[in-house]
């Protein structure tokens, strides 16, 4: 199945390091080891501080997400909107022109701090590209409420530790003998990615799957399948990639396809957007951690609105995630 993005390609160049290493609902995240801000599910938010109260007075949150190619970002704004038509509240929503525009995307946010609002959701491309603005507004009482960061007032994310522990579990499961495996990573600097690599290896541990190679392709389906190809050359043995999006996760399946049609190479993405899901469905992708974006998007909102009414919400906010393969992705939907 081809992934196309519409978008043209950014031209980034790709660095291989080698490394050597020995169906229902979703489930709730508790904090990554070692984590030190407070953090609960969303699902505890009613129980812990009552229902989402109702904006006293017309409001209107900004909202700067990372890039509108990426259907992720289209779920999770479709989310955002949901909610806070439901609650009655003003929702402007924006995204970078482009997969990797760190700066831009701190233009917009700027802007639309400048021309007024009440509130500001942001997904940050890296940890520090957003600085700036957040730093202008601090002390003005504007909630900041970020989504996959951890520099925000307030995060609303699922666990990304988790989520490379859930990525390596499914790996022990069909890999029990051990065997090669490369892992392709999106943009460098990103939190998200930070978080991912490190639950992913402790999620490995001594199982006997050695990592041979990694590269940041910055969520780009291009760059990934470059990636794969280069990688699968290289290591005629490999058994899987775990990819850190399902656009980066559907390159490498092309190159899969390409270079070792007769064989099974596990590929395993994350975010749980409709053509990963027709991927696994088809039999190509092996599985995707569903991050369920459009959740994520409709509590980001809630959050927001709990800080403008005075509630002590809780730093971190995890949302549900869950591991989708072949045995239950006919049973689940990518809401």
């Amino acid at each position: 199945m081809k992934f196309v993005t519409g978008i043209a390609i950014v031209a980034v160049s790709v660095v291989l390091l080698v490394l050597s290493a020995g169906a229902g609902s979703a489930p709730a995240q508790s904090a990554p080891p070692g984590a030190k801000d407070e953090a609960v599910a969303c699902e505890r938010l009613d129980e812990l501080l009552g229902p989402v109260p109702a904006p006293r007075k017309p409001c209107r949150i900004a909202a700067v997400l990372r890039f509108f190619g990426d259907q992720y970002w289209q779920i999770l704004a479709a989310g955002m909107q949901s909610r806070a038509n439901a609650l009655g509240t003003d929702l402007d929503v924006r995204a970078a022109a482009r997969a990797v525009e760190p700066f831009g995307q701190l233009s917009t946010a700027e802007d639309m701090v400048q021309r007024g609002c009440d509130a500001l959701i942001a997904a940050p491309m890296t940890e520090e590209n957003l600085k700036p603005v957040f730093e202008k507004i601090k002390g003005t009482g504007l909630p900041i409420v970020g989504i996959d960061d951890a520099m925000a007032g307030h995060r609303v994310s699922v666990d990304p530790y988790r989520t490379g522990v859930l990525a390596a579990a499914y790996f022990r499961e069909k890999l029990q003998e051990g065997g090669r495996i490369a892992v392709i990573r999106g943009l460098s600097g990103a939190y998200v990615v930070r978080q991912r690599w490190a639950g992913f290896l402790d999620g490995l541990g001594k199982s006997g799957i050695a990592v041979v190679a990694n590269v940041h392709a910055d969520w780009d389906f291009q760059l990934a399948m470059d990636a794969a190809e280069c990688i699968l050359r290289e290591n005629p043995e490999l058994k899987g990639f775990y990819c850190m999006n399902d656009v980066m996760a559907l390159g490498a399946v092309e190159a899969v396809k390409k270079h070792r049609p007769s064989e099974r190479v596990i590929v395993v993405g994350t975010d749980g957007i409709g053509p990963a899901y027709e991927s696994i469905r088809a039999g190509e992708m092996a599985a995707t951690v569903d991050t369920y974006p459009h959740k994520t998007g409709e509590v980001a909102v809630e959050v927001a609105l709990r800080v403008l009414a005075g509630q002590n919400v809780p730093h971190g906010v995890y949302t549900p995630q869950k591991l989708i393969s072949l045995e239950n992705v006919r049973s689940s939907s990518i809401r």
